[in-house]
């Protein structure tokens, strides 16, 4: 009936007024006020176009992206598949929107703790984008750059650098030295060499990032915030080097810069917090790092929901300050919602929720709370996914 006296093209422009709002909603992180907006535009527009129609499905991407940002992968890599489904049969294998989907898709798949899934599609990605498009293309770039971005989070760093290196070389001959793939491969060539202890060279790399944000800040907002990021990582490496002043200068200026742009309640504000928190924890700053911790908590709670990553993140922080103040049991009601946050994510037999168990079973012990405890080793024994003999 409202089809029928709406019409399909009003109905397209309902839609794409709904679908607006939705994006300025999560441009702003406001997740859950964007989740009906954008479910609405998808309706709208699935009935006035169709489901294969290229308005709906870049609705179902921004959907895709709407769950990944709220960690709800499943849901993500559901509506991401659907995508590249789509762009596949109205592109072809070749076409760099095609790549750019498939490259995206298999983000998900490395967020998700699916390996072999990610990496699979990284390298027929990248080997499409090289026979079909060139080597030189700024997909077959796009892909090796998120390509050693995976070996590097994975840990396989002489993998990470040698196709990092390429990337950078490639992407400073192809698109220039001021180009934002350039810049992210910098970046990431910082976080191996410092992760290699090359500490020196690594901030080399993330002051060379500095400047080019920074002169980019005048004409691209979003610029700002990555520069905010990569202050971010600097401050690690000065942490780790054993300059707290400078660290802790660094990650107050950032979760300022974050609050200031976007609000106490966005995402990036709220994971700064837990950096900032963190850095007054090992200088011994302990009533500030609690008061930040608790803060951050309550406001992830009341903005993302318990089953984020950052509120997990930061339950797992709190927590782990109660137990080093000998709260145990305050420490134990805090690694309990972490739990239920990460398992809810990841699943029983994720090392993140196997980890939290651990320190939650730690904690009841301690606080003499021995049933509670024998309990939940009891149902991670039992669990259908644990050999016998583990």
């Amino acid at each position: 009936m409202f089809a029928t006296k709406t019409g399909a093209a009003g109905l397209s422009i309902i839609s794409n007024t709904v679908l607006t709002l939705g994006k300025i909603y999560f441009d702003l992180g406001r997740l859950e006020e964007a989740e009906p907006h954008l479910k609405r535009a998808l309706d709208l527009s699935t009935l006035a176009c169709g489901e294969q129609d290229c308005a709906t499905i870049g609705i179902v991407d921004a959907m895709a992206r709407l769950y990944a940002h709220q960690s709800r992968m499943q849901e993500a890599i559901a509506m991401q598949e659907q995508v590249l489904e789509h762009q596949v049969i109205m592109h072809g294998d070749s076409d760099a929107r095609t790549a750019a989907c498939m490259d995206h898709l298999a983000l998900l798949y490395m967020q998700s703790g699916m390996d072999e899934k990610a990496e699979g599609l990284y390298l027929a990605t990248l080997d499409r984008c090289r026979h079909e498009l060139s080597e030189d293309h700024e997909a077959a770039v796009h892909c090796m750059m998120h390509l050693g971005n995976f070996y590097l989070l994975r840990g396989r760093l002489e993998e990470a650098e040698r196709i990092l290196t390429e990337c950078r070389e490639r992407s400073l001959r192809v698109l220039g030295e001021n180009h934002q793939y350039t810049n992210v491969t910098l970046r990431n060539l910082a976080v191996l060499n410092h992760r290699r202890g090359r500490f020196a060279e690594a901030e080399a790399l993330l002051k060379q990032v500095i400047r080019f944000y920074e002169e980019a800040q005048a004409n691209d907002y979003l610029a700002e915030g990555l520069n905010a990021e990569v202050l971010d990582q600097l401050a690690m490496i000065y942490n780790e080097q054993g300059m707290p002043e400078k660290s802790d200068e660094l990650y107050r200026a950032t979760f300022e810069d974050y609050r200031r742009r976007l609000g106490p309640d966005h995402p990036a504000a709220l994971h700064s917090q837990i950096h900032l928190a963190d850095i007054r924890l090992r200088t011994g700053q302990w009533e500030e790092a609690e008061k930040l911790l608790e803060d951050g908590l309550e406001r992830c709670m009341r903005t993302l929901g318990p089953n984020h990553s950052i509120s997990a993140g930061t339950a797992n922080y709190l927590g782990d300050l109660y137990a080093r103040t000998g709260r145990m049991e305050a420490a134990a009601d805090v690694y309990g919602r972490a739990l239920d946050g990460w398992r809810n994510m990841l699943g029983e037999q994720h090392p993140q929720v196997l980890q939290m168990r651990v320190n939650l079973i730690q904690a009841l012990n301690q606080s003499s709370q021995h049933e509670r405890a024998a309990a939940i080793l009891d149902e991670a024994l039992k669990d259908p996914e644990v050999p016998e003999d583990a």
